[in-house]
């Protein structure tokens, strides 16, 4: 039972953090879905970055995922 508060609760937090990011490589918080429990944003014609990636290459990796990670730990630092 504690798991699945845990789970609910994480989610949450993730569903609240990104509601307040504002940044361009990071796409808009739109909503969640509660059953299954799905975290909502645009479509990206390339689909998701694995998906991409496998699409294409020779795409330079570190810049599709280096800005992100330091705007989230500025993100998670304030919530």
């Amino acid at each position: 039972m504690f798991a699945i508060a845990n789970e609910t609760q994480t989610f949450c937090r993730e569903a609240a953090v990104w509601r307040h990011l504002k940044h361009p490589n990071i796409l808009p918080f739109l909503g969640i879905t509660v059953t299954p429990p799905q975290l909502i944003s645009d479509w990206m014609s390339g689909g998701e970055l694995r998906q991409y990636i496998r699409s294409n290459p020779n795409a330079d990796r570190l810049r599709l995922v280096g800005v992100p990670p330091v705007v989230l730990s500025h993100a998670y630092s304030r919530y």
